[in-house]
């Protein structure tokens, strides 16, 4: 075998002098550095138990490192064979892969007629939020129950603002039977509390100032409500907003029955 020109596995060539073994085959050898003391033999850091390296005793020398050589025609050889072995290996991955995507893309598209009716529903809401959330569950095919309840929450109330309307007339003082939905504590800015109630009809009554309405009232420092206690108070029509969408008719020197 010509010794010129070897080269190691990786490709890098070969300066040295060759060894060969009992094939006479061409290697290359070398006693690598300790890899715990990088070949100092020791360190300060040891000095309490002695400052010497207990790895390599002091030699700072490590284990032996074996290289074969090969001429370009084995080395082509050998990443030729390597090549062809990784490229069915790659081959096979990737139709594997294909199996899978398959399966998963027919349970996603079974999971999504299943939820067809409530997937579409959602789509209506133009609710980016609820989009991203749907398009997550389509993702992991999987839906969970308080997922369910948010879009027919969300559902239930943009038919409910669609159907909502301004009730009373302002400046007309008149009676209203309501539910408290929400009560924001805004004393610490405006001496004053905001009630949003929704009226027997899904209509929403909002009240701000200094009185609490219902069952509202402070426990241990929170403000806290019963959102299924219906309450009648009489009070003065004093505008009509739309926020967000949603018709509010504002009351205001509200008087519970």
């Amino acid at each position: 075998m010509n010794m010129a020109n070897l080269l190691y596995r990786d490709g890098r060539e070969f300066t040295g002098t060759p060894q060969t073994n009992e094939k006479g085959k061409p290697f290359t050898s070398h006693v690598d550095r300790c890899s715990r003391c990088g070949g100092a033999g020791g360190s300060d850091k040891w000095a309490h138990t002695g400052w010497t390296c207990y790895q390599c005793g002091g030699t700072g020398k490590g284990s032996l490192v074996v290289s074969k050589l090969y001429t370009a025609e084995q080395l082509a050889k050998l990443n030729a064979t390597r090549d062809k072995k990784n490229a069915v290996k790659e081959a096979t991955r990737v139709a594997a892969q294909a199996v899978k995507d398959a399966h998963r893309a027919a349970y996603r598209e079974t999971f999504k007629l299943n939820n067809n009716i409530l997937f579409a529903r959602a789509a209506q809401l133009n609710d980016e939020f609820i989009n991203t959330m749907v398009a997550q569950c389509i993702e992991r095919t999987s839906i969970t129950v308080p997922q369910i309840e948010l879009i027919e929450k969300r559902i239930a109330e943009v038919a409910r603002k669609a159907e909502a309307a301004y009730v009373g007339t302002v400046g007309a003082r008149r009676a209203f039977t309501c539910t408290l939905v929400a009560v924001m504590d805004w004393s610490s800015q405006f001496t004053k509390y905001c009630h949003i109630m929704r009226d027997e009809n899904g209509n929403t009554i909002k009240y701000a100032g200094s009185n609490l309405l219902g069952s509202a009232h402070f426990d241990d420092g929170f403000l806290t409500f019963d959102k299924t206690e219906t309450f009648t108070i009489t009070a003065t029509v004093t505008e009509h907003v739309d926020y967000k969408g949603d018709k509010q008719t504002v009351v205001a020197r509200p008087k519970e029955k």
